[in-house]
C-alpha cells in the first residue's frame, strides 16, 4: 500500500510539473516577438538546481534567483578584469586568480559569510559566473566591455546579463508554478485518502 501511495504521489507531481513547464514553454514560445524563444532550455537551468538540493523547499527559489544575481556580478567581475590579469602575470596568474581565487572566494562568500541570507546558494553563484564569462565570448554578449571603466558595450540584437537575469527569473517561476501544481495535486489526493480511511 505504502508503495502505491508514493508511486500515485510521484505519478501526480510528475503530471503537475509536466503542466506547469508546458504553461511556462507555451507563454514563452506564443509571442513572436518574445527576444527569449528558442532558449527554454537556459528556463530549466534552475530547476536543475533545484532538484539537486537536499530536501528543497519553495523558499529557496528566491536564494536561487538572489544567488544567480551576484554570480552575474562575479561573472561581470571576471571578464572586466581578465585582460589585465593576463597582461600582469600571464597564464599562470590568471588561472590562480580568476580560476583558483575567485572559486574559493564564491564558495567562502555565499556558502559561509553569507550563509544565513537569500544569497547562500554557491552553486546558482557559480551558473550565473558561468554563463556571465560565457556571454562575454559567445553570440549571445551584448558586446563588450570597455575595460577602461568596466562599462558594458551594448550591441543591438544581443543579450547580456540583465537577458541572463531575466531567463532565470522565468525559470525560477517556472520551479515555483511546477511546484505549486505538484504540490496541489499531491496534497488533494493525500486528503482523499485520509478522508476514506
Amino acid at each position: 500500500m505504502e508503495n502505491k501511495i508514493r508511486l500515485t504521489c510521484t505519478a501526480l507531481a510528475a503530471i503537475g510539473s509536466g503542466l506547469g513547464l508546458f504553461i511556462c514553454g507555451f507563454i514563452l514560445e506564443i509571442f513572436p516577438t518574445n527576444p527569449y524563444r528558442g532558449v527554454f532550455w537556459m528556463v530549466m537551468l534552475p530547476m536543475v538546481l533545484f532538484y539537486t538540493m537536499k530536501e528543497p523547499k519553495r523558499k529557496d527559489i528566491l536564494n536561487l534567483l538572489c544567488s544567480f544575481a551576484a554570480g552575474l556580478v562575479w561573472g561581470f567581475v571576471s571578464v572586466a578584469t581578465t585582460q589585465a590579469v593576463k597582461m600582469a602575470g600571464g597564464p599562470l596568474l590568471f588561472t590562480l586568480v580568476e580560476y583558483g581565487l575567485m572559486t574559493a572566494a564564491i564558495i567562502f562568500v555565499h556558502g559561509g559569510l553569507l550563509a544565513n541570507t537569500p544569497f547562500n546558494k554557491p552553486a546558482a553563484a557559480f551558473l550565473g559566473l558561468a554563463l556571465s564569462v560565457a556571454a562575454s565570448t559567445t553570440s549571445f554578449w551584448s558586446g563588450g566591455i570597455d575595460f577602461s571603466n568596466g562599462t558594458l558595450i551594448p550591441i543591438e540584437g544581443h543579450w547580456n546579463q540583465l537577458d541572463l537575469l531575466i531567463i532565470f527569473a522565468i525559470g525560477c517561476a517556472a520551479v515555483w508554478l511546477v511546484e505549486t501544481l505538484g504540490g496541489l495535486l499531491v496534497g488533494m489526493y493525500m486528503k482523499k485518502l485520509h478522508q476514506n480511511h
